[in-house]
Order: C-alpha cells, then structure tokens, then sequence
C-alpha cells in the first residue's frame, strides 16, 4: 500500500456512496448512459431511482457479506395471516401495510418483496452446492465489503470502490450479481459482462487492487439466478483478458469525455440544447449492439452483424 493506494475507512454506506470527491465505477457508468444525472450526483442532488430488484440485490448481498448489518438494514414485507394467502405479503393496498411500510422507511430501512425474499434460501443453497464458488466466499483470509482508495493508472483521477470480497492471499476479487434470466449460462453470462459494463469495473477493480496490494489479480464475477431453479455461473476475468482490456479503452475515453465536460461545465447531452445547428456529440460510450465479443482459446473475435469475422 501507498498513500495514494490504499483500504479506505467509510462510518456507513451512506458516508460512502455520498463521497463526491472521488470518481467510482458506477458514478462513471452514470456519466456514460446519463451526464446530466451525473453532474447532479456531483452536486450531492441526485436520488437513484429504488427498484425491488435493488433492493433485493442489496439484502442478497448483505447475507452474504454483511450478515450483522441485516436487521438494522432491512424489512422483509410481513406474510399474510389469511391462510388462502399463505405464502405471500399482505396486501400493499391496506392500511396495515402502508402504516408499515412507512414506519420502516422512516427508521431508514430498505424495503423488501416478501416474494423476493422467500427466493433467497434456495439461492444460497445453489452456491454452498458449488464448492470452489463456497470456498470463495467462506474462506478465513478473504475480507468482505472493502473500500479502496487510489488514482487509476495513467490519469490520476482519485477513484474509490468498494469491493464485495477479495482474497489478498490468492489475489482474487470476489463479485456477486443477481440475474433473472432464465436461461443463464456461461454464454448469457460473458454477453452480461459488456451489456452491464462490467468489463468497465472489472478494470477498474483489478486496477484498484494491483495498486493496493501489488501483483496480477483475478476478478470473479458469480451471477446467481433468481428465477426458477437457482444456477450459479462463475465467469473469470484476469487483467489482459479481452474484456478487461476493452474495459480499459472505454473507462479512458470516457474519462476523457468527463474532463471535457468537467471544463466547459457543460454535461448537457444533444437532445437538451436544442440548438440550431448545433453539431451533437457523441456519447461517451457507445453501447454493444451489433458485435460481440467471444472467447475462442483465451482471444477474442469480434463478429459482425452477418456473422462475419472482423479484425480487433
């Protein structure tokens, strides 16, 4: 460690995620898809929009890395006492539940589906049933919820992240996602890896470690389905994969997009000015659309709409 790489001290996530002074990976995937948002989340006054798909991906992770913040984090929706509605919450419409549900949000907890949190033991049964995934995460030497401060490499912009789980011992970073496709396979998997812009992080976050504790690393990333059968797939991305090194260009040039806006103090997008003859700007990072990225023997080939090889 360094003083400029090193473990961060947060009182609380809402310490963490209000820190403004430091560039992460998801205020920089906001600045991608949104830079308006991301300038009012500059200025402290931007509220992320809260899905029951959130906040179930925040209790599954809370079980699984922070068990003792549970209880003061979370309320499960309470389950109907009717017994034709055995198995499912009361109803939202009632007056009982709109006391409850205000009272919870009021002590400053999440809300969660009383459905979505029937799915977790059988989600968590899935992972303990696939050993090296279990070993992963149980393992003495691993360290849960880490926040890392440091500059990238080659910009220097002050960057934090917070990591669900690395093993400094093995040098793997551990990351766990919630899918709901139904069928998610390693081939749905490595498409999720660019269509969520997690190539993006995982170079940042392999950065991030290299940087703190020295060494190559290697990132996992465990997508857990939540619908159906659970299914663990385990996708693993080391530093000069294809996707980290795509992750790399993208991060760059949209930090380079940011600097621009940073000094003009414009993060209006085209479709906010209206002006006539004003020459849009591209966004930042254009989205995967009509290529993919596939794996053959540890490269990459990139196909083209007609299936055609095209070079990288």
């Amino acid at each position: 460690m360094s003083k400029t790489a090193y473990i961060a001290k947060y009182a609380n996530d809402a310490q963490y995620h209000g820190d403004t002074s430091r560039l992460s990976g998801s205020a920089l995937e906001l600045f991608i898809k949104n830079p308006s948002a991301y300038e009012a989340w500059r200025r402290g006054v931007y509220v992320p929009r809260s899905t029951p798909a959130l906040a179930f991906g925040s209790y599954f992770h809370a079980l699984l890395f922070e068990p003792d913040t549970v209880k003061d984090r979370f309320a499960i929706e309470p389950e109907d006492e009717d017994p034709k509605r055995a198995g499912k919450c009361i109803r939202r419409s009632t007056n009982v539940y709109k006391a409850w549900k205000a009272k919870e949000v009021r002590s400053g907890k999440t809300v969660v589906d009383f459905e979505d949190a029937v799915k977790v033991g059988p989600m968590v049964d899935a992972i303990v049933a696939t050993p090296s995934i279990h070993h992963l995460l149980t393992r003495e030497d691993g360290r849960n919820e880490v926040p890392l401060h440091w500059l990238i490499e080659g910009d220097g912009r002050p960057m934090r992240a917070k990591l669900d789980r690395v093993i400094p011992e093995t040098r793997t970073i551990v990351e766990l996602k919630t899918d709901r496709d139904p069928d998610l396979d390693s081939n749905s998997q490595r498409w999720a890896l660019y269509d969520r812009g997690l190539h993006r992080k995982a170079f940042i976050y392999l950065d991030a470690c290299r940087q703190v504790w020295g060494g190559n690393w290697t990132m996992v990333h465990i997508f857990v389905r939540t619908e159906g059968r659970p299914i663990v797939v385990p996708t693993f991305t080391e530093v000069d994969s294809p996707a980290v090194q795509l992750g790399e260009i993208e991060v760059k040039r949209a930090i380079a997009r940011l600097e621009e806006c940073e000094i003009s103090n414009d993060f209006r997008t085209p479709y906010e000015l209206g002006a006539v003859g004003y020459a849009p700007r591209p966004l930042p990072i254009p989205g995967p659309k009509l290529s993919e990225l596939e794996f053959e023997g540890g490269g990459a080939v990139e196909l083209d709409v007609d299936g055609e090889e095209v070079s990288l």
